[in-house]
């Protein structure tokens, strides 16, 4: 699945011209697989650029997926849900760890549980849309397992189910947590832990006991805001800009600093058009506010989003600015 899913991300990344993630733990692979000749490579990616032409990234991702399973005949889709059809709680996860999570769902329905499993196969070009769609109608809670190797990968993801979970289930009040999990042979107790079923033997029950501690989400009801220099979890970051009124939430550049708005006064290039770095001189016109400036003193900038280019870009996507 590493390899062939990999060959989906080239193929797309060449067809698309357009950057493609897909995460997996190489150390975990064994060497030397590889399900396709060079010459077959070269022959997908082929056929991929012409059925991607005139679509887009995402579009590009579902035509290379349809063309290995015609090609190869290996089947995957870009999420893909294991499960019964009106599961509760949903955990989502890429690569790896969604394998080790689909072999440890059946033991947990057997114990009463309303569980499914998500497998994302393509971080990027993320479809929020794809997502929401492969999830049941019933799902009320969504545990992203980010065990992979690389920290960033598994915070994106975070995110990105997060906000896949604002914007495409509506009113559907699905919470979105992350269960923190040290590998993956650790995610079947992590599972059991965020469903609250007890392990069987005495080395399970402490490591399903760690887990929930790890997994335990963050209460609505509780005020969360670190102090300046801590950090939060990708998650609970999602949730406060959400809802900033359950969190009590301080929504600001920097909080404890003064802002100030000011206007560009004058602007222009210092660099040639054909150099590579683009230097500019700007002036800005600080009347009218508090803000004063010495030699040696630093200035942040915080840029502002213009109305119509942000109400340009919601017509574009379908989106109400009144619930983002």
């Amino acid at each position: 699945e590493a390899h062939d899913v990999a060959l989906v991300a080239h193929a797309v990344a060449a067809a698309a011209q357009v950057p493609v993630v897909h995460v997996a733990d190489g150390d975990a692979l064994p060497a030397g697989v590889r399900t396709a000749s060079h010459a077959q490579a070269a022959e997908f990616v082929g056929a991929v650029t012409k059925a991607a032409a005139g679509r887009d990234a995402a579009a590009a991702v579902d035509a290379a997926f349809a063309l290995l399973r015609s090609t190869f005949g290996r089947t995957y889709a870009r999420c893909e849900y294991s499960g019964p059809a009106d599961a509760e709680t949903v955990f989502v996860a890429l690569g790896r760890p969604a394998a080790a999570a689909a072999d440890a769902l059946p033991a947990l329905l057997r114990q009463g549980a309303s569980a499914g499993v998500l497998a994302v196969r393509a971080l990027r070009p993320w479809d929020a849309a794809a997502l929401a769609a492969s999830l049941p109608a019933t799902v009320r809670r969504i545990v992203v397992l980010p065990c992979t190797r690389g920290a960033a990968a598994g915070d994106a993801l975070v995110a990105d189910v997060a906000l896949a979970a604002l914007v495409g289930l509506p009113g559907r009040n699905v919470r979105v947590t992350a269960a923190g999990v040290a590998g993956c042979d650790a995610v079947a107790a992590a599972m059991a832990a965020a469903l609250g079923i007890e392990a069987g033997d005495e080395a399970g029950a402490e490591a399903v006991a760690d887990a929930a501690e790890t997994a335990k989400p963050a209460q609505a009801t509780e005020a969360v805001q670190p102090p300046l220099g801590e950090t939060l979890a990708a998650d609970d970051v999602a949730r406060m800009l959400a809802f900033p009124e359950a969190y009590d939430a301080l929504v600001a550049a920097r909080p404890g600093e003064r802002t100030h708005t000011v206007r560009v006064s004058a602007k222009h290039r210092m660099t040639p058009e054909a150099y590579d770095r683009n230097i500019f001189h700007i002036e800005f016109d600080t009347r009218g506010t508090e803000l004063t400036y010495e030699i040696g003193d630093a200035l942040g900038v915080y840029g502002a989003n213009d109305a119509a280019q942000v109400d340009a870009f919601l017509a574009a996507y379908g989106l109400d600015g009144d619930q983002l």
